[in-house]
């Protein structure tokens, strides 16, 4: 994970939290084995944007940061192999540019016209 990212509320840097990555790192997995991790409240921020208005940005914890990662890779490697290779939203190299060339290849189909339109629907299939 990148460093040099702000902090949350705590204040720990990728850096601190590293000088006894070891026993921090036990310290996290016996408390969500206990189910005794609880996420710190993120930190907002006001991103001021070009129109002069403001957008807010949460900013984690560093150790959030490291269990929300750990579970997306785990999310990832449990569920991606049974993804259909047309569901596009949040998975790694995909996204709506990609599905919107997907829809731009597709030949238009209507329900009336399929066998069993309802069982391609309930599979979360594209038409």
């Amino acid at each position: 994970m990148d460093g040099k990212k702000a902090v949350g509320i705590d204040g720990t840097t990728k850096d601190d939290y590293g000088k006894d990555l070891e026993k921090n790192l036990a310290n996290l997995v016996d408390r969500m084995k206990r189910k005794a991790y609880h996420p710190k409240p993120a930190r907002r921020v006001e991103i001021p944007k070009d129109n002069g208005k403001t957008r807010p940005l949460s900013i984690y914890c560093y150790e959030d940061k490291l269990v929300q990662e750990a579970i997306k890779r785990v999310v990832e490697a449990v569920y991606g192999p049974i993804f259909y290779e047309e569901m596009m939203g949040f998975r790694p190299h995909r996204g709506c540019h990609g599905a919107l060339k997907l829809l731009d290849n597709q030949k238009p189909v209507l329900l009336a016209e399929q066998e069993k339109p309802e069982e391609e629907l309930y599979q979360g299939r594209f038409l």
